[in-house]
């Protein structure tokens, strides 16, 4: 998401963010379509356009007869139920996926990945936070920054410097979700 900051004419103790998500009506996958014939949406979802167009190397597979990045593009993950809440966050040279399942909702299980085709299980996170019902991850300097919001609303916030061990921050109540995310010290809007 681009944005930038500017200054609060209205009140200058405050700042609002307004945050909206939204979700195709069908999978996106790009495949090995030409560039030329991407449509706008399909560019932004393949990590091959993103590689080409900015220089970057993501390890993407250039090959049609890759099926199994194939298969992933296409259908999504297999085997894990019925995902109830995810978070995704590229950190320490991985990219770090939370998820919670219906058939456990207090339970935060990870996955890790170098190429986003290839996924191993990693331990999963002791939060204790009771059923949960949202998730969401930022960065703040080197540390990830994890929110779990369980179905009473309550939000935990935590922080972990490696996703292994978890540092509770702050909790907030009657909360439907949270993004842990907040102002630098030095933000030009502060």
């Amino acid at each position: 998401m681009g944005h930038t900051g500017s200054n609060n004419s209205a009140d200058p103790n405050t700042r609002h963010a307004l945050l909206t998500r939204w979700m195709p009506s069908k999978r996106i996958v790009p495949g090995t379509k030409p560039f030329d014939q991407m449509s706008t949406i399909e560019k932004a979802n393949s990590a091959r356009y993103l590689e080409h167009r900015f220089g970057l190397d993501l390890r993407v597979q250039h090959t049609s007869t890759d099926n199994q990045s194939a298969a992933l593009l296409r259908d999504g993950f297999a085997g894990l139920g019925q995902v109830l809440t995810y978070a995704l966050l590229h950190f320490g040279g991985q990219a770090q996926l939370l998820f919670v399942t219906a058939k456990d909702p207090t339970l935060v299980r990870r996955l890790c990945s170098d190429d986003f085709i290839h996924w191993q299980a990693a331990e999963p996170l002791a939060l204790n936070a009771g059923a949960i019902h949202s998730l969401h991850l930022h960065q703040y300097g080197f540390a990830a920054m994890l929110a779990s919001t369980n179905q009473d609303g309550v939000t935990q916030v935590y922080s972990s410097d490696d996703f292994a061990y978890w540092n509770t921050l702050a909790q907030l109540h009657q909360s439907h979700t949270t993004t842990p995310w907040y102002i630098y010290a030095q933000y030009p809007s502060k």
